[in-house]
């Protein structure tokens, strides 16, 4: 019989969005898939805890008991609405086109 552990997921802050799945059960070495659901002001900034990252979606290896949050960060609009701000992984922002 494989050991099992449990994957505890969270959002921060609670309204930046939410993770699938919520927290669960996984056996000894199966892999976790994550995806990090921003609320519509939102975007993902990072993951942090048991795993990292900057991407969506992301996988984790269970081999532990694990805790992993995705950190959401608000989306910063500009008001011309040429360029919308976005920080990167470093915590910078960085502008990206937004509109036509």
């Amino acid at each position: 019989m494989s050991k099992k552990y449990v994957l505890t997921t969270s959002a921060n802050p609670e309204i930046g969005g939410t993770v699938s799945p919520t927290t669960k059960q996984y056996s000894d070495g199966d892999t976790a898939k994550l995806i990090a659901l921003p609320a519509a002001e939102y975007e993902l900034k990072d993951w942090s805890g048991d795993a990292s990252g900057t991407l969506d979606t992301i996988s984790v290896v269970m081999n532990s008991d694990k805790t992993v949050v995705a950190n959401f960060v608000k989306k910063e609009i500009c008001t011309n609405c040429k360029y919308r701000r976005r920080r990167n992984s470093n915590g910078k922002s960085n502008k990206s086109r937004c509109c036509n």
